[in-house]
């Protein structure tokens, strides 16, 4: 599983802050997860458990506003390299999109509780995190404005 994590580190944010022993250290503590299409992966709303980076595959990403009325807005497809539940870690909150397999998808996935352990271990962890929550807000901020 190591080769895995370096080729996604290649196309994840997150896992390109880290040094090659960093990574090893993540997949030392992942399980491997399958989700057949249409199998939901995560619900909006519901607490992280696990943080997910996915092998293959791919996924939609909906978010449901909380307005009522409201529509599900499709935000973004989910494929090989991305997270999911990865900014729970820095937000300590639920999941903000849910997600759902739409072909068969593989990912690793990592307990929140490892995690945080992990982040406990390497504090400069959180630079990465920070990296990535920095790229999602501008990038749902370019996505809200092309909306208005």
């Amino acid at each position: 599983m190591a080769g895995v994590m370096t080729v996604m580190g290649e196309r994840n944010l997150f896992l390109r802050t880290l040094a090659p022993e960093q990574r090893e250290a993540l997949v030392a503590e992942a399980s491997e997860a399958q989700f057949e299409a249409g199998r939901v992966i995560s619900r909006q709303h519901t607490p992280v458990q696990a943080v997910l980076w996915t092998v293959s595959g791919t996924a939609k990403s909906e978010i449901v506003p909380r307005f009522k009325g409201s529509l599900t807005v499709r935000y973004k497809d989910i494929g090989p390299g991305d997270d999911i539940g990865l900014l729970s870690l820095v937000r300590g909150t639920v999941h903000s999109a849910t997600v759902t397999a739409i072909e068969p998808v593989h990912a690793l996935a990592v307990s929140r509780e490892r995690l945080e352990g992990l982040l406990a271990q390497h504090p400069e962890w959180y630079q990465g995190l920070a990296q990535v929550a920095v790229f999602r807000l501008r990038t749902l901020g370019q996505w809200l404005y092309a909306l208005a």
